[in-house]
């Protein structure tokens, strides 16, 4: 699988054409209300000065009218132009991501960077030019979080999920629709608002239900009190919003903070009925997509159609918003207990349904994000797992490099510990950041840049990126002794676990590095662990010869000219013994 650049390019042409016949429409449209607005206005304005001229006044109302409609129609032309300037706008991220222009993915997640994990921080799963930034699509909160998950390694992706993720990968028009959908600022104004209409499991009672029906009858009194006795009719009617009001204040008033919940969840619930309408009305084949979809399902009833009603009975609510106007409803009918009754049944009956169709909906969204791991990296293929501690991958690529410049690499490890050598800037880290990468993508459920992997269901844990801590008084050699704990810590735990680690004890003298790191490596001698070291230590290398077995050994190498020095990044087998160190001092101006 390779990245198409030219639909998305094609797609944005398109859009760009559309949008400039739009907005000559709606440049038209804006002239030709102000011109009825202004005709309107001066025949109505003629026919008043004009010895109060009727007729040219009520000649008015027909540009008047003319206005109204352009303003109908006007605000829907805007509404279109909105809609194909977001879609221009997603399109436009698919060509940035394929062309490696980090600048214009703003969203990296970082929300969800734990304090302290086994890789994130070394693989740049979150935050600024990250796995997340590059990959998401998710808009709603959920969705976001979710994948956030997979990436972490808090949930790994179904067995199920590479079917799904397929027929993604061949639905581009419907990945950019739905996020386009999905960027509705409605849905995440409150982030838990639907989540606990869902939950509420409350019921006003049969006697509160029964006044709620029975009250607005009162009204009936009025017209025969007005045949009978019509002095009393107006008594009737200030008795009748009294009683209201009573209700109002003493009854209903113990459901205001779940009437003011719902003032969120009836925009929330409408731009979420749109999403699985969306789906819902796309054609999947995929069993597990289909299952994810009809989660929700109140039997023969669609998600789209309990949330319409959810979002119809919230709506309601909303006539409260404005507490003189609330007052007025409820002096007329018991308006608050009805609101308040059909509020808890629509979170009784489908309650249950919204809290299997969340989950279901962050999965399908976390299922989009993997499918843009092939459609924007160079080349990728779907992994195959085997049992074990096991990795193999042809031609992998680190996917947040300049697509341009990545070079590719082979590389095998089986129950085997790789350590590899190279000089500074040669691609030692690279390669080593591109197996995880490729291995945490696979566990997530996505297609892998690559031509092929192989690998087993393994335990990432890293050491790379060291950074000390003031607060914690930790130095920075201390906390690279604390992350090569960890890793010591999961290696005993007795599962497939896969390393790595870069220069390893940078920070110490070379005696004890070159010690230190034997100790390591003899404490991850183990069948059920494989991993890459890169190091400068060639004594270690030595070392390890000597006293380890399963060990295998890959350099980076270059080339020097008179005033330069060029790498081919290609992992190359064996130990390297050059250094240019001294090279790359002298090319700074330090000699």
């Amino acid at each position: 699988m390779v990245s198409d650049v030219s639909f998305y390019e094609d797609k944005v042409k398109d859009l760009d054409v559309l949008l400039g016949s739009k907005d000559i429409t709606n440049r038209r449209l804006g002239a030709l209300r102000l011109f009825f607005f202004i005709v309107s206005l001066f025949m109505f304005l003629a026919g008043y000065f004009l010895k109060k001229n009727t007729i040219l006044m009520c000649s008015a109302i027909l540009p008047l009218a003319v206005f109204l409609v352009l303003v109908v129609v006007h605000g829907k032309l805007k509404k279109e132009i909105a809609v194909l300037e977001k879609k221009r706008e997603v399109t436009s991220l698919y060509i940035a991501r394929i062309n490696g222009d980090f600048e214009s993915l703003k969203d990296g997640g970082s929300e969800f960077e734990p304090q302290r994990h086994d890789y994130s921080l070394d693989l740049d799963v979150l935050g600024d030019h990250s796995l997340f930034a590059l990959y998401n699509i998710s808009e709603t909160f959920y969705g976001r979080e979710e994948f956030a998950d997979l990436l972490l390694g808090k949930k790994s992706g179904s067995e199920r999920s590479s079917g799904a993720v397929k027929e993604l990968m061949g639905k581009r028009d419907l990945l950019i629709d739905y996020q386009c959908e999905a960027s509705d600022p409605d849905i995440n104004k409150n982030k838990r608002a639907l989540i606990n209409f869902s939950v509420r499991d409350k019921d006003i009672g049969d006697k509160k239900r029964n006044l709620a029906r029975f009250l607005p009858f009162l009204w009936i009194i009025v017209p025969v009190v007005f045949f009978i006795y019509e002095p009393f009719a107006s008594a009737a009617i200030l008795l009748i919003m009294a009683v209201n009001t009573a209700v109002r204040f003493f009854v209903a008033s113990v459901y205001d903070e779940d009437l003011t919940l719902a003032n969120g969840v009836s925009k929330q619930a409408d731009a979420l009925r749109k999403l699985f309408l969306l789906l819902e009305n796309e054609n999947f084949e995929d069993p597990y997509m289909k299952e994810l979809i009809a989660a929700g399902e109140k039997g023969d009833v669609s998600v789209s159609s309990w949330l319409r009603e959810i979002s119809s009975a919230c709506a309601l609510c909303n006539l409260r918003a404005q507490p003189l106007f609330a007052l007025l409803l409820n002096c007329v009918l018991p308006f608050d207990l009805l609101c308040a009754d059909r509020l808890f049944t629509m979170s009784r009956k489908y309650g249950d349904c919204f809290r299997k169709a969340l989950p279901a909906l962050s999965s399908i969204e976390a299922l989009m994000s993997c499918a843009v791991v092939g459609l924007v990296s160079a080349e990728s293929c779907f992994p195959e797992f085997t049992e074990g501690a096991y990795f193999e991958g042809e031609d992998i690529r680190h996917p947040l490099l300049d697509p341009a410049k990545c070079v590719p690499n082979s590389i095998k490890l089986d129950k085997t510990k790789a350590l590899i050598t190279g000089s500074n800037m040669s691609g030692k880290t690279t390669l080593i950041r591109t197996v995880g990468i490729n291995a945490l993508l696979a566990y997530a459920g996505a297609p892998v840049p690559a031509k092929r992997v192989t690998l087993g269901r393994m335990k990432i844990v890293s050491s790379m990126r060291i950074v000390d801590s003031i607060e914690e008084q930790m130095s920075t050699f201390r906390a690279e002794l604390v992350r090569i704990g960890r890793i010591i810590e999961v290696a005993k735990e007795n599962v497939p676990m896969l390393f790595l680690i870069d220069e390893i004890f940078r920070g110490t003298n070379s005696a004890d590095r070159t010690e230190g790191a034997l100790i390591v490596l003899q404490n991850l001698d183990k069948k059920h662990i494989i991993g890459l070291m890169t190091t400068h230590d060639y004594a270690l290398c030595d070392r390890v010869s000597d006293t380890m077995e399963n060990i295998v050994y890959y350099h980076f190498s270059e080339k020097y000219n008179d005033d330069s020095i060029s790498f081919d990044y290609k992992l190359h087998d064996g130990v390297s013994h050059e250094s240019n160190a001294r090279f790359l001092m002298k090319l700074v101006g330090i000699e």
